[in-house]
């Protein structure tokens, strides 16, 4: 009797031990098809623009010395900007010069001609004009002046004869990146967050997350709430679970029972979580 009770016991544990794997591996399976679809997004969307940016009218403009041929070459890139647009939707699209002084901007699908003098200070002035030869800056989340709301911007150079002459940049909003990762539900009541890398949450498949600028405020504070899960913060799930950049566990906390995956994809962590009463 008491050797058939051991081997029930045991049996039991084994079971729970075998559940709680599974469980692990789900979660861990949705974060990871999640990831790799913004992962895809990030990948069309930069080779989009490498693309864009090896029409040799970019590398003629900056060159030329006639005013009129160059008049003639900033014409063309305009048009460019046009197509671009057309075809991938991007929210605005502009060349800036090394001295920060936009060369050719387009805000929808309008040419816009009160250019600015100084974009040295936007947030992916810098690590695009720094980026080697067809490779892409992707940036956090901010809010666009001409949006007007919340986008993620992507940056490439123009190198001319080795010396990087300008950056091209263009912008998605916010949500088209919301929508991508909301297009399927998780199944079983779970849900997925998507985390930027200041802790502030951009995406809930639970509820929308608005991303129109308001009023005058570009605070992300203003707009995305803190990311916690059973009390702890993101760097904290980052240094307790996995590798930082992936990882699964459970936390316990007022009764609940929070099982979850994270991946991090670029700056961003995403997260399939559900919870349910703690035995």
């Amino acid at each position: 009797m008491r050797t058939a009770l051991c081997v029930l016991v045991a049996a039991l544990v084994l079971l729970l031990s075998y559940s709680t794997s599974q469980a692990d591996e789900s979660y861990a399976g949705l974060v990871a098809k999640k990831a790799a679809i913004l992962e895809d997004l990030h990948k069309r969307i930069s080779s989009s623009l490498v693309t864009v940016a090896q029409d040799k009218a970019f590398g003629e403009y900056f060159v030329e010395q006639d005013p009129a041929r160059r008049a003639a070459l900033k014409q063309r890139i305009d048009e460019i900007s046009l197509k671009t647009q057309e075809k991938f939707r991007v929210e605005e699209m502009c060349l800036i010069g090394a001295n920060g002084a936009e060369i050719s901007r387009i805000v929808g699908s309008v040419v816009a001609y009160d250019l600015a003098p100084d974009e040295t200070g936007a947030v992916f002035f810098a690590p695009g004009f720094a980026q080697p030869n067809r490779q892409v800056f992707v940036s956090p989340p901010y809010v666009s002046p001409d949006a007007p709301k919340w986008v993620v911007g992507y940056a490439t150079p123009i190198i001319v004869d080795g010396v990087t002459q300008a950056v091209l940049h263009f912008e998605h909003g916010l949500d088209v990146f919301q929508r991508l990762l909301g297009a399927q539900p998780l199944p079983g009541g779970n849900y997925m967050q998507a985390i930027t890398d200041n802790g502030r949450v951009v995406f809930d498949s639970r509820h929308e997350i608005a991303v129109d600028k308001r009023g005058e405020s570009e605070s992300p504070a203003d707009y995305f709430e803190t990311f916690s899960l059973g009390g702890i913060t993101l760097a904290e799930l980052h240094g307790r679970y996995g590798d930082g950049t992936a990882g699964a566990g459970a936390i316990e906390q007022d009764g609940l029972r929070w099982e979850f995956a994270y991946r991090q994809v670029g700056t961003w962590t995403l997260i399939v979580a559900g919870s349910r009463p703690s035995s």
